[in-house]
């Protein structure tokens, strides 16, 4: 007996609910061919942006589809893809194609975000006022838009669009910004249907209004000088150095770090750009390395112009940038910071690294208007920050790790927050394309003492860059060793010096998870009272709201302590810079450039697990769980552990830690969508000369797998990530508690079962792994539009035995 195939699909586009039928193709070309030829008795061309329904989704259906003339352009859902055929082409041999169910129109009514839709219509709902004031309010109602052209379409072909919009006054013409693949613009609220009648755009998003995410933490990430250098990471003298010179700590020599914000503090009165005489105490340290900086400005369009551009230009009235570059990269001399003893001890996580800055508070349009602090925030697309930067890497070198402390402003606790979106899939292709690790701010309007989905939403739901979360800081020590650090309040009673911080503990307006239900962020990183750089143009922070505890107040008054998961990030991009910096030391003539997966595995199988109590009796070590949550993601950043992945610089022993990694690229077919690593548990070994055998038993493993994903906020490449005990034949599958037998692995249904068909971050903990070998196995064996072959995806392995 053959089930009945259902009458129609139901697809989830841009927030929207649509249902096909393959019915809308022939209505659509009908009323527009009645429209022609009512207007010109022209014929009116097919439509072109299709949605294509199948049930066969074999290379073989998609090579007939092509062999019409048509393009695939995007995945949409289960069997559900959107074309672009040829306009002269017979679209209607599209149905004909075996596996081919419907051929619908990609229509104006999806391509209006949900949460626009939602927005516009509170805008036009109506009030109390009379019909006549009324119908005013609504033609005069605007609403600032992003406008999301079709992969492919040509910047004339954009600007034809625009011009036509502007003409028609569905767009103010004097608010059009023109990016890669998009546009933003003020509309009126009223015309946002027929705006998206266009059939160039493919989605009409709402535009967010950007904002940044609002030192002693590098101890706690196990990068200081003297936590690596004790640990055998230290570069020594050169035959060019001087007589006497110093060992020093891996400090991110050699890389880069790419960093976008609201300024930098380079000194704003001194008019030559090479020069930097007057550059914040902070980094003065650099000023001996010509080469130790670029700085670009934003402008309106999508580019960013390293030349013709001054010191005024990046002026930070907000404080925010200096404060983040100083966390990834400063270096403080100044001795009144922390004692004469402790001149040096103010630095970022990467003190050595190359930055790369991007003013991202563009220049006022309104030229009578010279406020450095009513600058507007750069409302383009992150790619085109992303190619403009890039180039100013010196040639040969790797490529640069990116830092991003900004995300959207969504204050609004009643509505939904928007989750994945169109500039996060543009992203997400170009880092699985060019396996560049990006670090971004997870956000802070979480909160753990209510219901409201603070979740990670637009760039940092993005799959394939690092989310960071922000924990507490390690602060005991600053009122014995620091004394001289802070100073409180006058107003306030008097109280320590220092502010009491747990680590383990993760701060309660830090986001988690996606509104799609993959786990962010990726780590956390110490983001809760962060001493950093202050710009000298910025006012003096205010302390913060009850019930918030003031932070204290440095005696220094170029440095000050600020919040946040933005001071968590570029921590965490500097504890990467450091991790490459290595991988090169140690690999010399193999590992030429960075591979963002690599890294991404290393930092996230590195970070020490921080556990939820079990009961008041002891606590359970974090294995995620496929479709949970975790805050803290998958452990707080600490870069002894991500180094113990690195044989020693010296050679020595790692006190029983065995540490490895591997790195490829996997593709569909052919045999090259597997890759095998062996392991081997060591058995235990007694204290020498302890009568009693005091060893334990069984070791833990961790093992992370990372892989570049898709740009696309359904389509998934799909993972078996397994670690097979040899002897027993038992399995572990990534993102999944307990072992699985023998049996069950390789039954077809229970082994589709283990997989994770959400997160491109898998980890396998257990604490029980018993003395013999193992095989970590990774096998890309479909995607989940069950094409063959599907795209190359770069991937990483890291695993620790301890």
């Amino acid at each position: 007996m053959s089930s009945q195939q259902p009458s129609e699909t139901t697809v989830e586009i841009h927030g929207n609910t649509l249902t096909l039928r393959g019915d809308t193709l022939d209505r659509q070309a009908n009323a527009a061919a009645r429209a022609s030829s009512s207007s010109s008795g022209a014929e009116a061309p097919a439509p072109q942006h299709l949605l294509i329904t199948l049930s066969d989704t074999s290379p073989e259906t998609h090579k007939a589809i092509q062999a019409t003339g048509a393009t695939v352009l995007s995945f949409i859902s289960d069997g559900v893809f959107l074309y672009k055929h040829r306009a002269t082409a017979d679209v209607a041999s599209l149905q004909k194609i075996r596996g081919v169910r419907y051929v619908d129109v990609y229509p104006a009514s999806v391509k209006v975000q949900a949460n626009l839709r939602s927005s516009v219509s509170n805008l036009l709902a109506p009030s109390g006022d009379s019909h006549d004031a009324a119908t005013t309010a609504t033609a005069a109602a605007t609403v600032p838009i992003e406008i999301h052209f079709h992969k492919g379409t040509s910047e004339s072909a954009m600007q034809n669009v625009l011009d036509r919009l502007g003409s028609s006054g569905y767009l103010e013409t004097d608010s059009i910004q023109t990016f890669t693949s998009m546009a933003v613009a003020t509309a009126r609220a009223d015309r946002i249907s027929e705006i998206a009648e266009a059939p160039e755009i493919y989605v009409i998003q709402q535009k967010p209004t950007y904002v940044e995410d609002n030192f002693f933490a590098t101890d706690v990430l196990g990068v200081s000088g003297p936590i690596l250098m004790d640990g055998g990471y230290q570069i020594y003298p050169d035959a060019a150095s001087q007589p006497g010179d110093p060992c020093r700590p891996y400090d991110g020599s050699g890389e880069t770090i790419c960093i976008g914000d609201t300024g930098f503090d380079r000194g704003s009165t001194i008019a030559d750009m090479a020069d930097f005489s007057g550059i914040h105490p902070a980094f003065s340290i650099r000023n001996a390395n010509a080469n130790a900086y670029s700085f670009y400005c934003m402008d309106a369009s999508h580019d960013a112009t390293p030349t013709n551009v001054s010191p005024s230009c990046f002026i930070d009235v907000k404080g925010h940038g200096t404060h983040v570059c100083g966390s990834a990269v400063g270096s403080s001399q100044t001795p009144s910071i922390s004692g004469a003893n402790n001149a040096g001890y103010i630095k970022g996580s990467a003190p050595g690294a190359r930055l790369i800055f991007t003013q991202l508070k563009i220049h006022n349009t309104n030229p009578l208007d010279t406020d450095p602090r009513n600058k507007p925030f750069y409302p383009g697309p992150m790619v085109d920050i992303y190619r403009k930067t890039i180039k100013a890497v010196h040639p040969g070198s790797p490529p640069p790790i990116f830092s991003q402390s900004w995300n959207n402003d969504w204050n609004d606790k009643n509505l939904p927050k928007p989750g994945y979106c169109r500039n996060a899939e543009v992203m997400d292709t170009v880092l699985r394309d060019e396996d560049t690790l990006m670090c971004r701010s997870a956000g802070n309007d979480g909160d753990v003492q209510h219901p409201y989905p603070g979740i990670c939403g637009w760039y940092a739901a993005g799959k394939n860059v690092l989310t960071v979360g922000s924990c507490n800081s390690s602060t005991s020590q600053w009122t014995q060793d620091f004394a001289d650090v802070t100073s409180n309040y006058a107003r306030d009673p008097p109280q320590p010096r220092a502010l009491p911080g747990n680590p383990r503990v993760v701060a309660p307006n830090s986001c988690a998870g996606t509104q799609e239900g993959r786990q962010k962020p990726d780590v956390v990183a110490p983001g809760v009272g962060i001493l950093s750089a202050l710009s000298r143009d910025a006012d003096p922070p205010k302390p913060p709201s009850p019930p918030a505890s003031p932070l204290p107040t440095p005696l220094d008054k170029s440095y000050c302590f600020k919040s946040g998961t933005s001071m968590a990030t570029p921590l965490a991009a500097g504890c990467a810079a450091v991790i490459s910096q290595a991988l090169r030391l140690a690999n010399p003539s193999s590992y030429t450039s960075t591979s963002g997966t690599l890294l991404k595995a290393l930092l996230i199988n590195g970070a020490t697990s921080i556990v939820e109590p079990k009961d008041q009796n002891g606590f359970e070590p974090q294995q995620f769980a496929k479709g949970t949550t975790q805050r803290w993601g998958f452990g707080r950043v600490n870069v002894l552990g991500s180094l113990s992945h690195l044989p020693l610089p010296n050679g020595g022993s790692r006190n029983g830690t065995i540490g490895g990694y591997g790195r490829g690229t996997l593709m569909l077919g052919n045999n090259t969508n597997k890759a095998s690593f062996a392991l081997t548990v060591p058995k235990p070994e007694p204290t020498p000369g302890c009568l009693v055998d005091d060893s334990s038993p069984n070791k833990s493993v961790k093992v992370t797998l990372c892989y570049a994903d898709e740009g696309n906020k359904a389509l998934q490449a799909l993972f078996y990530f397994t670690l097979t005990e040899k002897d027993t034949g038992r399995v572990r599958f990534g993102n999944k508690k307990g072992w699985v037998s023998q049996d069950d692995a390789a039954d077809p249904v229970q082994r589709a079962g283990n997989v994770d068909t959400i997160n491109n971050v898998q980890q396998i903990f257990c604490t029980d792994a018993e003395p013999g070998h193992y095989t970590i196995d990774v096998e890309y064996f479909k995607n989940n539009t069950g094409q063959v072959p599907g795209p190359t995806v770069p991937y990483a392995v890291a695993w620790l035995v301890y």
